[in-house]
């Protein structure tokens, strides 16, 4: 996770560990990028045709997946089916026990559908 992805964390539910892990992982970026290079970090990134994703076209990405993220809170019995080829998706930190079950299927097309794509 980038530093500045812990400090939006800790704008949104507060909490000063998140406000150091932002500190400590802004440094550790820093030495690693100062020493290794950006190629040689996990976080490099190119187009299809080589050239480098800078770093501003990447927070401009992030800007606008925390710009549109949506944030529930879970109550027991809860259900969320998710299309992983359409929707980006992860979790948050979270305080107290939970338990998710995960299940994977194959997406269903109704017959009459497969028809008229043909």
């Amino acid at each position: 996770m980038l530093p500045d992805e812990f400090y939006r964390i800790y704008k949104r539910i507060g909490g000063l560990k998140y406000l150091l892990f932002s500190w400590i992982m802004w440094f550790a970026k820093l030495f690693f990028f100062t020493f290794l290079g950006p190629k040689n970090c996990g976080l490099h990134t190119c187009y299809g045709d080589g050239t480098e994703i800078t770093n501003a076209e990447n927070k401009h990405v992030r800007d606008i997946t925390w710009k549109n993220m949506i944030f529930n809170r879970w109550k027991k019995g809860d259900l969320i089916m998710i299309d992983n080829y359409r929707i980006s998706h992860g979790r948050q930190p979270y305080n107290g026990k939970r338990k998710i079950v995960v299940s994977w299927s194959m997406p269903y097309l109704r017959p009459s559908l497969v028809e008229k794509m043909q």
